[in-house]
């Protein structure tokens, strides 16, 4: 089930979130047109299977061991980071405008 509704999630966020590229930027990010089973070169099924397999990945080992360790870690220390990693995100994202896109095109 979990596979099943990472493959869901991911195949209706890249669909989306291809849509919005080519809107803003004119273009999107990937191209699967060469795929098997693709759907105008947005979205195909092996590319479907590989994010079923990380979300897998994600939540039945990724998770666990980040949160053994924020659990083991100071809460201050874990704060100080929550805050950097936001700081560095907000950033770039005011910079972004003037640094240009890291967009190169396919």
């Amino acid at each position: 089930l979990v596979f099943l509704s990472t493959m869901l999630i991911t195949t209706i966020l890249e669909l989306i979130g291809s849509y919005f590229m080519e809107l803003i930027m004119g273009d999107w990010l990937w191209d699967y047109s060469n795929y098997f089973c693709n759907f105008e070169g947005r979205i195909a099924l092996w590319s479907r299977v590989k994010f079923g397999l990380g979300g897998l990945i994600i939540i039945y080992l990724i998770e666990p061991a980040i949160r053994f360790c924020i659990e083991k870690s100071n809460q201050k220390v874990v704060n100080i980071f929550t805050v950097l990693l936001g700081i560095i995100f907000i950033v770039d994202l005011g910079l972004r405008p003037f640094l240009g896109s890291n967009f190169i095109g396919k």
